[in-house]
């Protein structure tokens, strides 16, 4: 039987592949006005579906050990931590972008094309680089003043983070439990926001021990959760709404519920991809910069090269990401470390 890890680690890498193809094709360097417009609805490319599948596996990643132990010394493990785990990948990064600014790497301002000009185009100064990984990323993030655009869920992703654990402390196993998390939710999708995700998480660990009763129609149900996800971003405006909030965490919830799809999360190369999950996320944005943007301008508007830039882009940032999975699992390994040391686990006697 698969881990916890394993097949939620496959949603996350795939969701990470799925920004990538997004940013590049869709977002960035689309090859039509079709592309731009029309292939993000697409789940290969469905942009809005992949971060909300991050934040997702968050809240479900955080509160899983607390709905089996029930133990809140995990809830202060995992928040004592929490902000070591994103700082380290997220300051690595940006002091790789810091030093392309200095070398000059990155195309000048006034060359490029419109759409990238009011990015990357402050002073790389140490003071900018300090504040802007220790504080605004998270607490103030301003896009002018990013040194990679995807990082604006990092602001999302620590409170929504915090938000869960505080949720868990405060219920606990009661039997009340399942009210609160009815209110929370109505309250969250009253006020339309994107922490609804990190809710709908806690609920898919609390749903989990029942996920693997394949009787049929628990599978029938789990395959039109899936096709209701690849539906609604067709029927629904590209923007976060009640209804795509609910249609994306059902969608989650369909592909760890049916079995071949959990199967396919927990195989080996969805373990791979989960590993370099967050590396793809933060490299990707840069390799644009510094080598998708030279080759856009040579392209010359041409549809084929740009869509073979786009190309090189994607098979770039993937090679870049195996290294900085170096980064991103030693930031796992020290944020336990503190966690460890804030809760330390007690020992076991055997008589």
């Amino acid at each position: 039987m698969e881990t916890r890890q394993t097949y939620l680690d496959g949603l996350r890498g795939w969701a990470a592949v799925i920004v990538l193809f997004y940013h590049v094709f869709s977002n960035g360097f689309p090859p039509s006005a079709w592309a731009e417009t029309d292939l993000k609805l697409w789940l290969p490319f469905n942009g809005f579906f992949a971060v909300s599948a991050f934040f997702v596996v968050s809240g479900f990643a955080l509160s899983t050990g607390f709905v089996r132990s029930g133990d809140r010394a995990d809830l202060i493990r995992k928040g004592a931590g929490r902000y070591v785990r994103l700082f380290v990948p997220v300051a690595a990064i940006c002091l790789i972008v810091h030093v392309t600014l200095l070398l000059g790497l990155v195309m000048p301002v006034d060359e490029r094309p419109t759409a990238f000009r009011s990015f990357l185009a402050f002073e790389p100064t140490l003071e900018h680089l300090f504040r802007f990984t220790t504080y605004e990323v998270f607490f103030d993030y301003r896009p002018d003043r990013s040194y990679v655009a995807p990082l604006w869920t990092m602001s999302i992703e620590l409170v929504g983070s915090f938000g869960v654990l505080a949720l868990l402390a405060a219920v606990g196993r009661s039997s009340w439990r399942w009210l609160a998390y009815a209110v929370a939710g109505a309250g969250l999708l009253a006020i339309n926001t994107l922490y609804f995700l990190f809710l709908a998480g806690v609920i898919l660990a609390e749903l989990a021990p029942a996920r693997n009763a394949a009787s049929r129609t628990g599978q029938g149900t789990a395959w039109l959760a899936i096709a209701q996800g690849l539906i609604v971003p067709f029927v629904t405006p590209w923007e976060v709404s009640p209804a795509l909030l609910i249609s994306t965490s059902v969608f989650c919830w369909g592909l760890i519920a049916a079995a071949p799809i959990r199967r396919l999360l927990s195989s080996g190369v969805s373990a791979r991809c989960g590993r370099l999950s967050f590396p793809i996320y933060l490299v990707h944005g840069p390799v644009m910069f510094v080598i998708g943007l030279p080759l856009l301008v040579a392209a010359e508007g041409s549809p084929a090269a740009i869509a073979l830039v786009g190309v090189v882009v994607c098979a770039v940032s993937l090679l870049l990401a195996v290294p900085f999975i170096f980064v991103d699992e030693g930031a796992t390994r020290w944020s336990r470390a503190i966690g460890r040391f804030a809760a330390p686990r007690r020992p076991v006697f055997q008589a």
